[in-house]
């Protein structure tokens, strides 16, 4: 056997892995999909980026916010995913 190191636990860090061995602790539904998107969000983050100022209705960004939040993404990351989307349809209409 290895000689490997014991390292000591913070409180959080026993309490989280009492809750793993617990057996309380579930996979999220979707797990495929929830990779698939932060894979594209680390794509994303790791392409040239531009700073652009736009105006946008109060009411669309509270909502935009409101999303991003249930997604569990930052809402600049949601708009940029959008106008991405955007443009990539825009593409891909022109190659065909």
């Amino acid at each position: 056997m290895k000689n490997v190191r014991s390292y000591r636990l913070t409180k959080e860090e026993r309490d989280i892995v009492k809750w793993i061995t617990s057996g309380k602790a579930k996979s999220l539904p979707n797990l495929a999909q929830h990779k698939k998107h932060l894979a594209a969000s680390a794509r994303t983050q790791r392409e040239k980026t531009t700073m652009v100022s736009i105006r946008v209705r109060e009411h669309d960004l509270e909502r935009l916010r409101a999303r991003a939040e249930r997604e569990g993404l930052p809402y600049q990351t949601a708009i940029n995913a959008l106008i991405h989307k955007y443009a990539q349809e825009e593409y891909d209409r022109k190659s065909d």
